[in-house]
């Protein structure tokens, strides 16, 4: 803070973190929070925007032992969010002149115009259905173009960085304290569920493993204080996304003497493991637990409900699907926009067959394809860590969750060095 001109004036940051502070404690600072880090947009433009959906994103997804539910905000939240999406689009889409983008766009723009045809044709809550995917849809490509316009001006990746640490950091300083194991008594650091801890455990270390190498001993540590967490969490998804991350990472960006030093290491393990009767049937218990989670009959005995609801909607139309991201009944036809209605879609595969049959799962697949295609090789861990969160919690069509986060991650893959096809 300081006094120029007899006026006070206060840096841009330390005000968003002191209103985000404030919003912890009470829903009205919230409001405050949501209003007052507009601020970024006013002083930053485009930068601001991203800057701004990224922060409040994070805010949401804090448990209630962090800080007060901002839950009743929701709805003001989203509007902020699609009104930055269109400002965003508004200075950036005719000035973005590349054809791997305009093919993104109308890939994008055809998969949210099925939808809406289809919601209609077998949906029981089109307007709704409607509603999700072009909000889907234009936050997506408007997070895509704006971290490529300004990609010269401001380093994605690192901010992420800056942004994430914070909550990793205290998570992992709050480990010993029972009373932030709210869901099934699992570990769920500052985040507001034990599958959330897992899923933003997978984008923090996506996001360590391509950020520069310049202090690459301090990012192995994090990465290894991450996935120690992440097991505490026993969220399923979150750790195998993330061994399954760094394995790629790795064998893209090859470096014998990382290899050398990796294969080393994992002989030596396994000798172990294998040497050691007592080492061997510890470790093989502990690993069958938290596969099966106590059911070793059905390894998605977690998640089976779920599949089948989504099941039931395939069965019901398998070419177009019954409803994008909503329930299905045969006898219910509604033309309200009630965003109150309760829907869990949990996988990304399950709720693209059931919501919009083998057509949209075909749509689908091909724009996340000419994503791939158009993005850079050595950084390949960024979009599958947004598809692959995506297998076991569903949320990258969730906009007012922490889709954003990954939008991040899509549009930071399209900016990089190498690209697939060179």
């Amino acid at each position: 803070m300081r006094l120029i001109d007899r006026k006070i004036t206060i840096n841009l940051n330390k005000f968003v973190i002191i209103l985000f502070i404030l919003s912890l404690f009470h829903p009205l600072f919230g409001l405050i929070f949501y209003i007052g880090s507009l601020k970024l947009v006013q002083k930053e433009k485009i930068i601001g925007a991203i800057k701004y959906m990224l922060i409040v994103t994070m805010r949401g997804i804090l448990s209630i032992k962090t800080g007060v539910s901002l839950g009743n905000l929701d709805t003001i939240k989203l509007v902020f969010i699609i009104v930055l999406s269109l400002y965003i689009l508004k200075y950036t889409f005719y000035n973005i002149k590349l054809q791997s983008f305009k093919s993104i766009f109308f890939c994008v723009i055809f998969f949210c115009v099925y939808v809406s045809i289809v919601s209609f044709i077998s949906g029981s809550y089109p307007i709704v259905s409607t509603f999700k995917v072009w909000s889907f849809g234009l936050n997506f490509v408007a997070m895509l173009y704006g971290v490529y316009y300004t990609r010269e001006r401001i380093h994605w990746i690192n901010y992420m960085f800056h942004v994430l640490t914070p909550f990793f950091v205290i998570s992992f300083l709050v480990i010993p304290f029972e009373s932030f194991r709210i869901i099934n008594n699992n570990f769920q650091g500052v985040f507001n569920h034990v599958n959330m801890m897992g899923i933003m455990g997978a984008i923090y270390i996506s996001v360590l493993l391509n950020i520069e190498e310049n202090k690459r001993i301090m990012y192995n540590i994090l990465i290894a204080i991450t996935l120690y967490m992440q097991y505490l969490t026993a969220s399923r998804t979150g750790l195998f996304v993330s061994i399954f991350i760094i394995s790629i990472h790795y064998f893209i960006n090859l470096n014998i003497k990382k290899m050398v030093f990796f294969l080393i290491t994992m002989t030596l393990l396994a000798a172990v493991y294998y040497i050691n009767p007592t080492i061997k049937n510890l470790i093989g218990n502990e690993i069958r637990s938290y596969i099966y989670k106590g059911n070793e009959n059905d390894i998605l005995a977690s998640r089976r409900e779920v599949g089948e609801k989504s099941q039931k909607k395939f069965e019901s139309n398998e070419l177009i699907g019954s409803g994008f991201m909503v329930p299905f009944d045969k006898n219910i036809k509604d033309y309200n926009l009630n965003m109150s209605i309760i829907y869990e879609p949990g996988n990304l595969f399950w709720e693209l067959l059931g919501g919009v049959g083998i057509i949209g799962l075909f749509l689908f697949f091909l724009f996340i394809l000419v994503i791939i295609l158009n993005g850079y090789i050595n950084y390949i861990s960024l979009i599958l860590t947004a598809i692959g969160i995506c297998l076991g919690e569903m949320v990258i069509f969730s906009i007012n969750n922490m889709a954003i986060l990954l939008y991040m991650l899509i549009g930071i893959y399209l900016i990089k060095e190498k690209k697939v096809s060179s």
